[in-house]
């Protein structure tokens, strides 16, 4: 009965510090990503001098109007690619038009270690109502 009692303590422990552990993780990724409103992602932005801005919209879209020095990665693998030289302490500043495309790209970016990642929330729409620029010098596309 006794043994039987440790060996029910111990998976009991050992369960704990498994959960723990599924647990922190999940909070180390949310610590490595800022969600921030508009005015917050701004004085973010303006604070980091070797800030990489990724707007995560359909080609069309980054083509009419982005945010200055943005860079463009639609997909996933595009993504990666962008990043695939830089340091995983250097500030990454992600968006899209309402938050959905950034949502996913900046869980991307924690999960491949990436430790100073803002996501702009609410999109290019939040940002445009409440009147910060944009840069809208059309682009040519690549072809």
């Amino acid at each position: 009965m006794l043994k039987q009692s440790r060996i029910h303590g111990l998976l009991t422990l050992l369960l704990l510090v498994f959960w723990g552990g599924i647990c922190s993780e999940g909070m180390a990724q949310k610590k490595k990503v800022q969600r921030l409103e508009p005015l917050a992602f701004f004085e973010a932005l303006t604070r980091q001098s070797n800030a990489l801005i990724i707007d995560t919209r359909p080609a069309y879209k980054f083509e009419e109007y982005r945010l200055k020095d943005a860079v463009l990665a639609v997909s996933q693998d595009e993504l990666l690619k962008v990043v695939k030289d830089q340091p995983k302490h250097r500030p990454l500043f992600v968006y899209c038009e309402i938050g959905d495309r950034s949502k996913r790209a900046v869980k991307v970016l924690a999960q491949n270690g990436f430790t100073k990642v803002f996501e702009l929330k609410g999109g290019l729409v939040v940002w445009i109502e409440q009147g910060f620029e944009i840069d809208s010098t059309v682009l040519k596309p690549e072809r």
